[in-house]
């Protein structure tokens, strides 16, 4: 689990899978995993703060 706020790169997706649209991530430490995109459950799973170039 990463703290609420940590940047991530975006690096695959969008995929579509169990009702909910996933996206493999990066973070500045190598880190990497899937994470849903959206609003689940009250909390905000990952939300865009610079657009792409």
């Amino acid at each position: 689990q990463l703290p609420s706020g940590s940047p991530v790169t975006l690096m695959e997706g969008p995929i579509n899978a169990d009702g909910l649209v996933w996206w493999r991530i990066q973070t500045a430490d190598g880190r990497s995993g899937w994470c849903i995109e959206g609003i689940v459950d009250g909390g905000v799973y990952i939300q865009t703060l610079v657009p792409a170039p």
